[in-house]
């Protein structure tokens, strides 16, 4: 794909990225999104045979970059009761940030609205891993997943990120995952750093043109 094409592909997805900040899904027609970006309608379908199309591109683009960056910065841990603290404390950061992206990922009820599979595949993995070093013990891997999926979208969205309050919803989780006190109180205070997807530029096109430069 030329890099025109490229451009006007990303430029559709940033306008249907943000209608979706001020817009429910179902009031957003192809017009809306192409007289945002100033193009005409037939454009739009040189990329999409209808508007669904786009929700799902979207979808996978947004999903293709916070997951890889998620999988860089959890490798950087050995364990699996890290990682699970480091996820949740980057989520919440994340929701802090006033970034168009965090801002579209948490304007819909759940990660798996804006997220393929939410985050249930990384839950997924690092239980998994957890029940092989022999860290965590669950019982019910569906539910804890579910619980977790649900209540944090639902904590990390409405703010109550500060302090003990944070601190408690993340020993809740490793509770629930059946972490000992003694390897809770080992990661509770780890610090999440600062990565790449915490800078992520308001479109996808911006994405794009510092991937060319270091390529």
């Amino acid at each position: 794909m030329g890099i025109k094409r490229i451009q006007t592909l990303d430029s559709l997805r940033y306008s249907l990225q943000s209608l979706l900040l001020t817009h429910g899904w179902e009031d957003i027609s192809v017009q809306m999104i192409t007289q945002k970006m100033g193009v005409s309608v037939g454009t739009f379908y040189n990329y999409f045979d209808c508007r669904y199309d786009a929700l799902t591109d979207l979808k996978s683009e947004l999903t293709q970059v916070f997951k890889n960056d998620l999988d860089i910065l959890l490798n950087t841990y050995a364990y699996s009761t890290e990682k699970i603290t480091i996820l949740i404390k980057y989520l919440i950061m994340q929701s802090n940030d006033d970034s168009t992206w965090s801002n579209y990922l948490y304007s819909g009820n759940a990660y798996s609205e804006r997220l393929n599979q939410g985050i249930k595949d990384i839950l997924i993995s690092i239980i998994t891993e957890g029940e092989k070093q022999k860290i965590m013990q669950v019982d019910a891997v569906n539910c804890a997943i579910d619980f977790i999926e649900v209540g944090l979208f639902f904590h990390v969205k409405n703010a109550l990120v500060n302090g003990e309050e944070s601190h408690s919803f993340i020993d809740l989780v490793l509770i629930l995952l059946g972490v000992t006190k003694e390897n809770r109180e080992k990661v509770i205070d780890i610090i999440c750093p600062i990565t790449p997807l915490s800078q992520l530029p308001m479109s996808f096109l911006t994405i794009n043109q510092f991937e060319d430069v270091y390529e």
